[in-house]
């Protein structure tokens, strides 16, 4: 037997009895605590979320196994959870049921003394497969299903009551014993408290001189009052984001209100990419059907779109009332009430909408009855036997090919055969089907042919899969809750929704804009799949299959207001109107560079030796004229054709592109002034009218630039650059950038570790932490006003699976240089060093990127951005008692008011 280290081992449901196990936990810790002693009794609570675990941590199990008492908070959400049921059989495996105390906080429990057991026809508070037959008398337990969330406190009498029925034999004495030591302990702290009065009268007058210096550190602790519980919600809603995203979205955006801490602004960016795709959480898990309270907790389990997506209805398992909800309002419109009997077994009620989508009809194999309802309106049209037309749950599509063996599903030809999700679409002659082995296929239903395979992950179990009608896009849901979706051709995946629970059903409209999902627990999600844009949000998803072949040399710029791009790559210019989202323009001609004027109404192309300088709106020509020389000289010529200025790295001999000595010059139409004769080749940025310049000023025996002085300048076009600051560094650097506004630096080195270094302190750089060593080959901009840099990798990762790679953006906090967070790039083809070019569009809080595909990104690094996305999916506040409980007293202002 493990030594005995604690006096009780608490188990619960932390998805629904957290609040009761904490004040449990503090009651039995406080009652009648001697003042030298920390805690009254030592009794071990796991707060943390196991659901990632695949079984009990070891932590945990030697906390079990080491402790004298096993404290069950029974309930029927403690009997359905996986982990207080291996808790239990643990314990009944290793020690005595009479050591084993009740708390019961929902359900029932009832002891049957005849048969020497608790009733099973019911007891719903403990899982029957666990306890049964294990007690042979009836065990100690506490009933406290009346007392409120709010008045779970030891000044509430009940609740202390409670409390020492369940300490007393943890202190191996009586309750009687124990409540009036508890008040003997009271009474003397109460006059302690009072000989303690008198001494603080006299130090008051002490404490009056401090008072100017209390006031002062009042705001300072305030401050950190709020970034410590900034930090600790940010940890809070990553505990709840896989059982309750909705709560974890309300708490991320309360860490964010409390203090804008690199933590928080971390859970607001997981926050986003995670929920994304969701437009709306439909239904909580377990929520009842109104009316349908005591339905043991079986709610939606299939949902039913109409032809055009407007209107979905949502099933009830067994009951067979259905909510039918507004797709595009997102809210319930009417509630149709069973007119046909319950469902039994395993059938499912078959639910259709006719094709003008104003007519829904309920049809129950189990009674044969139907019901005919008009919708929205929720009115009864009529009852009947139900039509011998409907399908059955296993009837095979009339179009459906000749399958594989690893394929075949169970149907009236073949009923042996295992259960299989499957979907098809007639337009568009597809079926999708998840075969042996977890292998999703798509066919095609007129001649059998495979489209499309890919294999999905082995671990889980596949359990419902879509396709639209139009055929472009797929779904799948697994039993981790997982909700997944795939181009046409199986590529692009992306994740669309997480689930508390196993898939039981998804629903996709015709184009894939709307997506409903449904788990066994009955939460349902609408989520809605990328639009056919090129030019798209990436923090929302994007439409990308991104199979490259020739990967030909992309690049981007942006106009200096941020509401136009330009992009060029092998043979074409485009011009995208950024603010709505559309291509302006497409140049059918190979361009050597590109440039806009400083007010962005003008753009020019170089196309070999000649300039074009167009309107930008209008697309007008305004002029033409003959750039020859080098790139250096077009460069100062393209310059010169609409203004602003450039920076122009040349050699000095003419005709010689590796020889002679470097010089680094600022041109601007009508100047030039030479910057620099640096003995290695520079680094250089240019933002605005701000330019930064980084000259080698050492080199090591191995030929390494070990020291950089880097210059950072002002231009507006007209007058002769100025230097406004300088700092130096030891990095290798390869990468410079600078902020539109001249305060800040950004130094990354050729294994694209980087620095962040401010103006106001110069010799006091902030290196950029978090971030794992890559391949060398990085972007970096630096959004300021958002408070982050972002920064392109080719996603070789240290340690990362090279078979697994991805180009990621990753943001790193602007003030503390603490890395915020990363999010991969919607595609896994881009070979390696193959970078993003990135530029700051709309006021700054965008960042746009260019695959090798032309596809263009517009990634949103605005965490202001983030809080109002995520407001809209929040729906509303935490409740009374879960504020109570996470925010612990500290007044933190409603992130999402109106």
């Amino acid at each position: 037997m493990e030594e005995i280290r604690f006096d009780a081992f608490l188990s619960y449901s932390k998805r629904e009895n957290e609040p009761l196990a904490h004040a449990l936990h503090n009651g039995l810790h406080r009652l009648a605590k001697p003042w030298h002693r920390l805690r009254a009794v030592d009794v071990f609570r796991d707060a943390h979320d196991l659901s990632a675990s695949a079984s009990l941590k070891g932590s945990i199990k030697e906390a079990l196994l080491s402790s004298e008492y096993f404290v069950l908070v029974a309930s029927p959400a403690s009997a359905q959870s996986r982990w207080v049921r291996e808790e239990i059989a643990l314990w009944r495996e290793n020690r005595p049921a009479t050591k084993v105390l009740l708390v019961l906080a929902g359900g029932e429990l009832r002891w049957d003394p005849t048969v020497g057991d608790f009733d099973w026809t019911v007891t719903t508070a403990l899982p029957r497969p666990e306890a049964e037959r294990w007690f042979a008398e009836e065990p100690l337990w506490v009933d406290m299903r009346a007392i409120p969330m709010l008045e779970l406190r030891m000044r509430n009498p009940v609740f202390q009551d409670a409390v020492a029925t369940v300490s007393a034999p943890l202190r191996g004495c009586s309750k009687a014993q124990l409540v009036s030591e508890d008040l003997r302990l009271h009474r003397r702290a109460v006059r302690v408290r009072r000989s303690l009065l008198v001494g603080l009268t006299v130090l008051s007058v002490l404490a009056a001189s401090a008072a100017v210096v209390a006031w002062q550190q009042r705001d300072e602790a305030r401050a950190q009052a709020r970034r410590a519980l900034s930090r600790a919600l940010a940890a809070a809603a990553q505990d709840r984001s896989d059982d309750d995203p909705q709560l974890a979205i309300r708490l991320g955006l309360y860490a964010y209100e409390a203090d804008s801490t690199p933590e928080a602004k971390a859970q607001l960016m997981r926050l986003i990419a995670a929920n994304g795709r969701i437009t709306s959480f439909v239904r909580r898990a377990y929520q009842s059907f109104p009316g349908r309270e005591k339905a043991n907790g079986i709610t939606v389990k299939s949902i039913v779109l109409s032809p055009d997506g407007r209107m979905a209805a949502l099933v009830h398992q067994q009951v067979n009332d259905v909510i039918v909800w507004d797709t595009v309002r997102h809210r319930e419109i009417a509630l149709l009430p069973s007119r046909t009997g319950t469902t039994g077994g395993n059938l499912t009620p078959y639910v259709d909408f006719d094709d003008s989508g104003r007519t829904l009809t309920v049809s129950n194999p189990s009674s044969g009855r139907a019901a005919e309802w008009e919708v929205p309106s929720g009115k009864l049209r009529k009852t009947g036997p139900m039509s011998s037309s409907v399908p059955s749950a296993s009837e095979e599509p009339p179009f459906l090919p000749d399958l594989p063996d690893e394929c075949v599903f169970r149907g009236p030809a073949t009923p042996e055969a295992p259960w299989r999700p499957w979907d098809a679409s007639r337009a568009a002659e597809r079926l999708v089907i998840v075969c042996d082995g977890g292998e999703l296929r798509v066919l095609n239903t007129r001649s059998g042919a495979v489209v499309a395979s890919k294999r999905l992950d082995p671990g889980v179990a596949w359990i419902a899969t879509a396709i639209s009608a139009d055929g472009k896009w797929i779904t799948a849901g697994n039993s981790d809750g997982d909700v997944v979706s795939f181009a046409a051709d199986l590529s692009a995946e992306q994740s669309l929704a997480r689930h508390s629970n196993s898939v039981a059903d998804i629903a996709m409209n015709a184009d894939g804009s709307v997506v409903l999902s449904t788990s066994d627990v009955g939460d349902v999600v609408q989520s809605s799949l990328p639009d056919e844009a090129q030019l798209a949000n990436v923090t929302a998803g994007i439409r990308s299959r991104d199979t490259v072949n020739d990967f030909p040399y992309t690049s981007l710029t942006a106009s200096p207001d941020g509401r136009w791009l330009l992009t060029w790559q092998s043979g074409s210019v485009e011009l995208w109107d950024v603010r709505r989202r559309v291509r302006h323009a497409i140049y059918r001609q190979a361009a050597q560079a590109v440039s806009f004027s400083p007010d962005g109404r003008r753009f020019a192309l170089l196309e070999g030796d000649t300039i074009r300088v167009r309107d930008t709106q209008s697309l007008k020509t305004l002029a033409e004229r003959t750039a020859r020389g080098d790139s250096a000289a077009k460069g100062r010529a393209l310059t010169s054709a609409v203004g602003g200025f450039r920076i122009v790295t040349e050699r000095s001999n003419a005709g010689s592109v590796n020889s002679g000595p470097l010089t680094v010059s600022a041109v601007w139409d009508g100047g030039r002034r030479v910057l620099s004769t640096p003995s290695g080749y520079p680094a250089t940025a240019v933002n605005g009218r701000y330019f930064a310049v980084a000259i080698p000023s050492k080199t090591d025996t191995d030929g390494q630039v070990s020291d950089w002085t880097v210059t950072v300048w002002q231009c507006d076009g007209l007058l002769a650059p100025k230097a406004l600051w300088r700092t130096r560094t030891d990095r290798s650097l390869s990468k410079v950038a600078v902020s539109d506004d001249g305060e800040y630096l950004v130094l990354g080195d050729i294994e694209d570790k980087g620095e962040i270094v401010r103006r106001s302190q110069p010799d006091r750089p902030r290196p950029m932490d978090g971030g794992n060593t890559v391949s060398g080959s990085s972007e970096y901009v630096i959004a300021h006003e958002q408070g982050v840099v972002v920064q392109h990798t080719d996603g070789i990762r240290q340690g990362a699976d090279e078979a697994d790679s991805h180009n990621q953006l990753l943001l790193w906090d602007l003030a503390t240089g603490r890395l915020v967070g990363s999010w991969k790039e919607p595609m896994a083809t881009v070979p390696r060093g193959q970078l993003t070019h990135l530029a700051l569009v709309e006021d700054g809080t965008r960042v746009a990127t260019i695959r090798p595909n032309g596809n263009i990104g517009l990634w949103n690094v605005s965490p202001a951005d983030w809080r109002a996305d995520l407001c809209r999916l929040a729906d509303g506040e935490p409740t009374p008692s879960q504020l109570a409980f996470y925010l612990d007293g500290v007044d933190v202002p409603t992130p999402c008011p109106g």
